[in-house]
């Protein structure tokens, strides 16, 4: 606890978006680590927004995501979303993430999650997101086939989301897109 409240009040942005990861992949995140490492982050969005690099970017993405699935501690629900200060942290987060999304590579899109892509970006930021793994091909080449399934895991949850996005799609894209459509996925 002392080790999340000194992160959260301290860290540099890797660091937290660690912190965020570690929690997220263990299952032992509170509310209240969550809302500090959140706010934090939000501080160095606006003192220090060159931190948040592609890689950073998707790690907090990720474990967003993924605390959203899994939870946290002793089973309870954990919610970015909640509070004023969340609500603020994810307004800038998109922002930035968004001006970086042509940055991104395989490995950083890849590393996103579908619970926090769908949800938490509008229909203008995830077909950017896709636009930029349609130049990559994320998925479908040997390097970087091993995110086939999340990204098919983004399509999906991005249609729920976002039914009529696919209608709004560049051709560029919509290729991209009907590629992962067909693509039959190793983990099913």
């Amino acid at each position: 606890a002392a080790l999340a409240a000194f992160v959260a009040l301290k860290g540099d942005a890797a660091l937290v978006a660690d912190m965020l990861a570690s929690m997220a992949a263990t299952g032992t995140g509170r509310q209240a680590y969550l809302d500090g490492a959140l706010a934090r982050l939000l501080e160095l969005l606006h003192t220090r927004p060159h931190a948040f690099t592609p890689a950073v970017l998707a790690r907090v993405a990720w474990s967003i995501g993924e605390m959203q699935v899994r939870g946290g501690a002793e089973g309870h629900l954990l919610c970015a979303s909640s509070g004023v200060t969340n609500h603020r942290f994810l307004e800038t987060f998109r922002s930035r993430f968004v001006s970086v999304v042509p940055d991104f590579l395989e490995n950083d899109i890849g590393g996103l999650h579908e619970a926090f892509v769908a949800p938490f970006l509008g229909e203008e930021e995830i077909r950017r997101l896709f636009h930029r793994a349609a130049q990559l091909q994320v998925g479908l080449f040997p390097n970087s086939a091993r995110h086939l399934a999340v990204m098919q895991r983004i399509q999906d949850a991005s249609c729920v989301q976002h039914p009529s996005m696919i209608h709004t799609l560049p051709v560029f894209t919509l290729q991209y897109w009907n590629r992962l459509r067909e693509t039959p996925s190793a983990t099913g």
